[in-house]
């Protein structure tokens, strides 16, 4: 764990005052930001293998079974905000771009659980003397 370090504000005599972080932080951000891209990337590759298995495998139950479990947290999410699905009152323009953002955001979520995951359980195994917090 990084130690905690005062952010210090410093003079930049050509650009004014500008916050001074410790190294480490910055590191802690890119890595952050790294990890959050690639799940963002991964949740997007998700969305668009399933979308590209059910348009262009052939038909068979277990392909439908599979694209509807990869495809249901969409539904359910859309459904918070289209109760009677795509026959709500003079129909959901919207009920499909409430349904791939929600599979997106929730596919993104999952793949950076597991990137933060491993690097935990990477972590844990290259310092096994280190206590669990």
């Amino acid at each position: 764990m990084v130690a905690s370090a005062p952010v210090i504000l410093q003079a930049n005599w050509g650009a004014g005052w500008v916050l001074a972080m410790p190294l480490a932080w910055n590191d802690a951000l890119k890595t952050t930001l790294k990890r959050v891209s690639i799940s963002l990337l991964l949740g997007g590759l998700t969305v668009a293998a399933a979308a590209c298995a059910e348009r262009w495998l052939p038909y068979s139950s277990l392909r439908d079974g599979i694209t509807d479990a990869i495809a249901l947290p969409g539904f359910l999410i859309a459904r918070i905000f289209y109760p009677a699905g795509v026959h709500t009152g003079h129909g959901a323009p919207n009920w499909g771009i409430v349904f791939l953002r929600s599979n997106f955001v929730f596919y993104s979520l999952q793949w950076l659980a597991i990137l933060l995951g491993g690097h935990g359980l990477k972590t844990r195994a290259a310092n096994p003397h280190t206590t669990a917090r």
